[in-house]
């Protein structure tokens, strides 16, 4: 069993993982305060002590996982199609993140989501503008709907394949194979024309 954690800085770091554990198995809206504080190991008023209420709780964990990505790494792929494909894998590969951002959607946790400050994204979305502008990439909508919809295809492909797969009778194909196929798809999708 890990030390009990002291001090404000502590305290707030232990609520936070334990945000981060709960929210992204459970969701937020089935998450108590007493929950929070029991995976933290402190008392549950520490909570309203550093963080005002579970709603700001919710904030704080999102923007460490989003800091925890850091920044795009430009030099991670030459080309626009990598550019997307990696920025869109890294936030994939990230299952706290994802199963997170998957929950908020659902309990419509939008103005929480959209009031954080992810530099990655940022980071990622200047890429492609920039490559939109040499030509590099796709250009025939705006660089955040291309950002957007790559997050959309693969968060979904991440939170439904399984069901969908099934229902399209391919359930029993591996993963692997239909990973490839959806990559080609992505890459034909934003090629330049």
């Amino acid at each position: 069993m890990s030390a009990t954690p002291r001090g404000k800085e502590q305290v707030k770091q232990a609520l936070i993982e334990a945000g981060i554990t709960l929210f992204s198995q459970r969701g937020m809206a089935s998450v108590s305060v007493r929950d929070l504080a029991e995976e933290a190991g402190v008392n549950h008023s520490l909570l309203f002590r550093h963080f005002g209420d579970k709603e700001t709780l919710i904030k704080a964990v999102f923007e460490e996982r989003f800091n925890r990505l850091g920044i795009f790494d430009e030099t991670a792929a030459t080309d626009g199609e990598a550019m997307l494909e990696t920025s869109i894998r890294a936030v994939m590969q990230d299952e706290q993140l994802w199963r997170l951002m998957t929950f908020a959607a659902l309990e419509g946790q939008d103005m929480i989501l959209n009031s954080i400050p992810s530099p990655y994204i940022a980071t990622t979305l200047k890429q492609l503008e920039k490559r939109q502008q040499n030509n590099e990439i796709y250009n025939g909508v705006e660089a955040s709907v291309l950002l957007a919809s790559g997050f959309a295809l693969s968060l979904g492909w991440a939170v439904f394949r399984r069901t969908l797969m099934s229902m399209a009778h391919a359930k029993d194909r591996n993963f692997e194979e239909l990973r490839v196929q959806v990559d080609k798809l992505w890459e034909d999708m934003i090629a330049p024309r």
